[in-house]
């Protein structure tokens, strides 16, 4: 039987419609965690893309996103493919002459930002309508994102898309030349979902930490895509500072945690030197143990080094499960030194 295909807002709606409260994403305010459900998404998501609809967007027209990690990201995301709008979701740390190729290149007509960018983005010469977050006043050249939604009529009728019509335009890294608009389809993004949904490793149980920017395609699909239509729980973190995103997994229970190779090559090399420091007495025993127990998980899957090796765990919680890596090789050593730790 062939498999049914999606656009991205048909099966979020498909899913929103069964679990309407269920929380999906979080994000810590002040002391406290502010939690988002799937009817918070579905009815934001269908206000942007009516908002967009009645500013006289029309479908196929290119719309950029410019915003750190949070769920106005997802909001806006899904808004867009609402409104059969095409999203062009841009790195924040772009300087201004990024900023305007990308914005020129795209042919974007809106911008998505917060207060954190708007300075940036209004020196840039070729610059797109402004719809900023977190501002309390508007100009000319900025519109408040509370304001935006808030005055959107409900009765537009929200447009057809077809899942072979392009969700999003994601930019090369442009190493050797300028970089190239990747125009990737709804079944480009449905297709990779199934294919790491045949691994199984994710469920309405686990909690994803979204510490890498959503605009990159590794991160969109395993901590946005994967995670919204598979029921688990996103956590945002607004901080890149060890200590700050460690109190974050244990507080919150994280149990997947994806990132690119360089953490995990560092985090190798720095248990790597903890272990050398210690008297052969100690070291070769624990080594031993390590290598006894690894065999044993292979057989059995009980991951006795988890307990074994606590201190190394504790930092991450007690529910971690999975360290996710890509966007680049990871590092076979690394890996494998990483999966005998548990």
């Amino acid at each position: 039987m062939t498999e049914k295909n999606y656009t991205l807002h048909k099966k979020l709606t498909e899913i929103a419609k069964q679990f309407p409260e269920q929380e999906i994403m979080q994000i810590k305010a002040h002391k406290e965690y502010e939690k988002h459900t799937y009817n918070d998404l579905y009815t934001h998501a269908q206000k942007i893309a009516r908002a967009l609809i009645q500013k006289g967007i029309k479908p196929k027209d290119k719309v950029a996103i410019v915003l750190e990690n949070r769920p106005e990201w997802v909001y806006i995301y899904f808004g867009l493919m609402f409104a059969g709008i095409i999203a062009v979701p841009l790195d924040t740390q772009s300087t201004e002459e990024d900023l305007e190729y990308f914005f020129s290149d795209s042919e974007s007509k809106i911008v998505f930002t917060s207060e954190q960018f708007i300075t940036k983005i209004k020196n840039i010469k070729f610059v797109p309508m402004i719809i900023a977050l977190d501002i309390e006043e508007e100009s000319d050249a900025v519109i408040s994102y509370e304001a935006f939604i808030k005055h959107a009529k409900e009765d537009i009728e929200l447009p057809k898309v077809s899942p072979n019509d392009i969700a999003s335009i994601l930019y090369t890294s442009g190493t050797t030349m300028l970089p190239k608009g990747i125009m990737l389809t709804h079944t480009n993004f449905y297709s990779n979902y199934k294919s790491i949904e045949r691994m199984n490793f994710i469920s309405e149980k686990d909690n994803i930490i979204a510490i890498l920017p959503l605009h990159h395609s590794f991160t969109f699909s395993i901590i946005l895509i994967i995670a919204i239509f598979k029921r688990a729980m996103i956590t945002f973190i607004n901080t890149l500072k060890p200590e700050e995103i460690f109190e974050c997994m244990r507080e919150t229970g994280v149990t997947i945690l994806p990132a690119v190779p360089k953490l995990y090559e560092l985090l190798y090399k720095k248990i790597q030197a903890e272990i050398k420091k210690m008297s052969v007495l100690i070291r070769s025993p624990l080594l031993l143990c390590v290598k006894f127990f690894n065999n044993i998980r292979k057989i059995s899957n009980i991951n006795i080094n988890k307990h074994l090796l606590a201190r190394i765990h504790r930092p991450f919680g007690k529910k971690l499960k999975y360290f996710v890596s890509g966007g680049a090789k990871l590092d076979a050593n690394a890996a494998e030194f990483l999966k005998k730790l548990g």
